[in-house]
């Protein structure tokens, strides 16, 4: 799952060798739901992801975003972290960016 721009975040993480079959199964059979479900979301939605994420590309973020029918969406790029954007890189802008996002939409 790439480097950690954060050293100090990696320690003590775990990495696994390998995806179990089973578990890439289950989350084929999801995203296969997830396809036809996309169009129907008409709730706010914010999408965080790093342009330096190696598991899950960029241009799949994008594709979400897109396929996503919500009219209140947000796509916010973070540089600069791997996969655990919540652990790696400059995290202060994921968390202000949720703290926002759920601000904006509490009161809804």
């Amino acid at each position: 799952m790439g480097d950690w721009f954060n050293p100090q975040a990696a320690e003590g993480y775990i990495r696994y060798l390998c995806n179990p079959l089973r578990s890439s199964y289950e989350l084929h059979l999801l995203l296969k739901d997830m396809r036809s479900l996309l169009p129907k979301i008409d709730v706010p939605v914010l999408f965080i992801h790093s342009r330096d994420d190696d598991y899950i590309l960029p241009y799949q973020a994008e594709w979400l975003y897109e396929q996503t029918g919500s009219q209140d969406k947000e796509l916010i790029w973070v540089e600069k972290a791997n996969h655990h954007i919540t652990q790696d890189g400059d995290t202060s802008i994921v968390f202000q960016a949720v703290a926002e996002f759920i601000e904006r939409h509490s009161n809804s």
